[in-house]
């Protein structure tokens, strides 16, 4: 089968191809390929409306006591996992 179409539609050169990519990198690039084939249309932010998330990030000041909120979205979440010895893991979580 060839693939080169939808390499094309990833916007790789040949040089890309041989790369390895992660599965949140991958993600991140078949999501974004999807929505410019929708772009100008109404479609355009489904996967958005799928798959997007909220964080919001609080901090409050130990002296006056103000508070200040931010919020991030995000299409996947990133996680560290520490094991019973202490190894860290990343992993990472796609919403579906």
């Amino acid at each position: 089968m060839d693939t080169k179409p939808l390499i094309h539609t990833f916007g790789w050169n040949s040089n890309e191809v041989f790369q390895q990519q992660d599965v949140q990198e991958f993600c991140r690039v078949l999501f974004d390929a999807i929505e410019r084939s929708f772009d100008g249309l109404e479609e355009s932010a489904w996967i958005r409306n799928l798959y997007e998330g909220r964080t919001e990030n609080f901090v409050v000041c130990k002296s006056c006591g103000k508070e200040s909120t931010k919020t991030d979205e995000f299409l996947d979440l990133q996680l560290i996992i520490r094991s019973d010895f202490d190894n860290v893991k990343e992993l990472v979580l796609t919403i579906s």
